[in-house]
């Protein structure tokens, strides 16, 4: 029998402060949608709706989705920086991870910017918190040449409905947790039937006081026994981490969602069952009849009509009225300029400033104060040793700003335009790295732009502008080698351009000269000087050589 009663710990929740676990279902469908969605949150009319009519109306309901729209923008503006983020040394089988080789950081072939974006960056903004464990393969023997060459740890991310446990370690503790309980739920294939079914199992993590407290392992069903053996590790502090950006930018925003969806509900079926014009005829005592017949049950159509006696009023169409749908149309618009306003004011409110960029720059700091303690517990397994361990260095962008081309663009045409107008190689040189800067940070990686930087600081010149350039060379005031290097072209092109410019007027003259002429493109080349103004006048002074003057006589004459 195992020490610890796991069955009273599944279920028990001993968690954490999480006072916004009630909202969780809400917030998750809010930003899932779908059918889903729809079930759960379309009311209906009254008790007079019947419930055929009911089901006819939620299936023609359209689905509001501004809450996920407005989410993603956050989410994307984000991802687009994830380039930006700095990861410096660790072991080279963390380095190949965070580059998705090797099956990447989650033994899924995931990069580290890639599942921040696809998994960590959406269950933070919607949930506000994320759950990371830092998981490895069990190693069967003790010492090092027990672990196989291709040992790699790897990441495990849980949405806060996953994570049954989370109780702080003290503070004196090296572990920020004492012990941390996840659900794993494993999909159970049975090969006969095709049945699929979902088991759910627990991880139990905790600090064992009767081994100094070192981390133990414990797997259990969800009737508390074990499924195995408990593992005992060298490990010093759990390896499970809390992505928490404090707050839920969809929190406010669920119940203008749902209230969208009725209002939409309702707009659909009284266009759909309701907005079609009906007759109304005065009352009296003329027997009413088809124009073309005699019948009391009239059809009124397009080429039908109703006899009505004199002194009545003509029978008349009318329309419903369409004030109701305006006013549902303008609430709409409303709702969805708000939902905008809210998530934009949830993540400005984040922020020192205020402002957008400001509050991004936040969650960027709480990412970047999880990502580095998990890489700690990542060189903890690779390890054991900590003077051994090569723990990386994480360092997120400071500058979060969101252009669009068009703003990056004018940003950095203005930096340059100072740029030609400054004295001295450093501030031109620093001008235009700021307008690299400018123009591709968040578009480029940080090696790319520092190798960009670099090739600023090594350049023999300070512009690359071909009018400029150009004009400078026709003046005298720069080398064809700078100037050739200043438009971009490989070193020792101009080489190739003067043995081109030779080769080129070699040809010309050899075009036009024969032994003792030279032609009027090079008249170096004749053996006479003037042989070719005398050409020009007619004569023929070597013979066999006719003049172009008196053909063109001739020409005339015939």
């Amino acid at each position: 029998m195992p020490i610890i009663n796991y069955s009273k710990l599944v279920g028990e929740n001993l968690q954490i402060e999480l006072h916004d676990r009630a909202d969780w279902a809400e917030w998750r469908l809010c930003y899932g949608g779908g059918e889903e969605f729809r079930t759960e949150y379309l009311e209906e009319f009254s008790e007079r709706e019947e419930r055929k009519e009911f089901k006819r109306r939620r299936r023609l309901t359209p689905i509001p989705a501004y809450a996920k729209l407005e989410i993603n923008r956050v989410k994307n503006a984000l991802a687009q920086r994830l380039p930006d983020v700095v990861r410096r040394g660790g072991s080279k089988k963390w380095t190949e991870a965070i580059a998705g080789m090797g099956r990447g950081v989650d033994r899924r072939g995931s990069s580290m910017n890639s599942y921040i974006a696809k998994y960590l960056l959406p269950e933070a903004l919607v949930m506000r918190r994320v759950g990371v464990l830092v998981d490895a393969p069990r190693v069967n023997g003790e010492s090092a040449a027990d672990v196989p060459k291709n040992f790699r740890p790897y990441l495990n991310y849980y949405p806060v409905e996953f994570i049954e446990k989370l109780i702080p370690a003290p503070v004196e503790s090296v572990s920020d947790w004492a012990a941390v309980m996840v659900k794993d739920v494993n999909r159970d294939f049975d090969i006969e039937t095709g049945e699929v079914t979902d088991v759910n199992t627990f991880r139990y993590y905790y600090l064992d006081p009767a081994r100094d407290n070192k981390v133990t392992i414990a797997t259990i069903d969800e009737q508390g026994l074990e499924i195995k053996a408990p593992l005992q590790t060298n490990l010093d502090a759990i390896p499970f981490v809390m992505f928490d950006i404090l707050a839920s930018l969809i929190k406010d925003v669920c119940s203008y969602q749902i209230a969208h969806l009725n209002l939409i509900s309702a707009d659909t079926s009284y266009a759909l069952d309701a907005n079609y014009p009906f007759m109304v005829r005065q009352r009296g005592n003329a027997i009413p009849a088809y124009l073309q017949g005699e019948e009391n049950d009239a059809e009124i159509g397009a080429q039908k009509g109703l006899w009505y006696e004199k002194g009545l009023d003509a029978p008349a169409f009318i329309s419903p009225p369409v004030d109701p749908m305006k006013t549902s149309l303008e609430l709409r618009q409303a709702f969805r300029k708000e939902v905008n306003e809210m998530v934009t004011g949830a993540l400005e409110s984040m922020g020192d400033d205020g402002t957008m960029e400001a509050g991004l720059a936040a969650i960027g700091q709480c990412f970047e104060d999880a990502e580095s303690r998990l890489w700690d517990h990542w060189v903890a397994y690779e390890s054991s040793n900590p003077n051994n361990r090569k723990v990386p260095q994480i360092l997120y962008p400071e500058d979060w700003s969101l252009k669009t081309d068009a703003e990056r663009l004018e940003e950095a045409n203005s930096y340059i335009d100072v740029m030609n107008k400054l004295t001295g190689q450093t501030g031109r040189k620093e001008a235009g790295k700021t307008a690299y800067e400018r123009l591709f940070r968040g578009r480029l990686s940080v090696s790319l732009l520092d190798k960009i930087k670099a090739e600023v600081d090594a350049a023999p010149y300070t512009t690359s502008d071909a009018n400029i350039i150009i004009k400078a060379k026709k003046e005298g005031l720069v080398s064809v080698e700078t100037g050739v290097l200043a438009l971009g072209f490989d070193p020792g092109e101009e080489l190739k351009a003067e043995a081109d410019a030779e080769k080129k007027a070699k040809a010309i003259a050899d075009a036009q000269t024969d032994q003792k002429v030279g032609g009027p493109g090079n008249p170096d080349a004749s053996v006479d000087p003037n042989s070719n103004s005398v050409a020009r006048q007619g004569d023929d002074p070597v013979g066999g050589v006719q003049g172009r003057g008196e053909a063109d006589t001739k020409e005339k004459k015939e």
